[in-house]
């Protein structure tokens, strides 16, 4: 190697080390403004892990210890007893116009007949409290007892 080798290298070697160092200092800043720190990652992930643990321990439902106003509403009772009919349509029709569960169909005289030879309040109290597989109050709370006399009446009327 001669001299003019040697002054060459010695000239661009520093240059070329330099410009790695000033290369390398730039990628470092600028990884340090676009890289969260390991404690902010931390940080950021633990959040996000909380999140998810609170979201599935958090419980199915809650307990209300009043009934909402729309429940309050619908179970009031109306001022007068509905008819035979709307009580029929709201509650009955379900089971004894199909003949569900051996429910007696509505209008069918010869499925009634040993049933109403036990007498109209017999039937009417059997509504009231269910009989077999039949709810009380045909599963609808709100019908008071004149008017599953009147939707009996109904049924057994036609």
């Amino acid at each position: 190697m001669d001299k003019e080798d040697e002054t060459a290298f010695m000239t661009v070697f520093p240059m070329v080390l330099g410009f790695l160092v000033l290369f390398t200092v730039i990628i470092f800043v600028i990884a340090r403004f676009l890289v969260p720190t390991p404690s902010q990652l931390a940080a950021t992930v633990d959040e996000r892990v909380m999140l998810r643990v609170e979201d599935r321990i958090a419980p199915v439902g809650k307990v209300r210890t009043s009934p909402p106003e729309e429940t309050v509403v619908a179970a009031a009772a109306p001022a007068e007893p509905r008819s035979g009919e709307q009580v029929y349509d709201l509650a009955c029709a379900a089971c004894h116009a199909t003949g569900v569960a051996n429910a007696p169909k509505f209008g069918d005289a010869a499925a009634w007949a040993p049933r109403l030879a036990k007498g109209l309040d017999a039937l009417v109290t059997s509504a009231i409290n269910g009989i077999g597989t039949m709810p009380a109050r045909g599963g609808n709370p709100t019908i008071n007892d004149a008017e599953i006399r009147n939707a009996v009446e109904h049924m057994t009327g036609k």
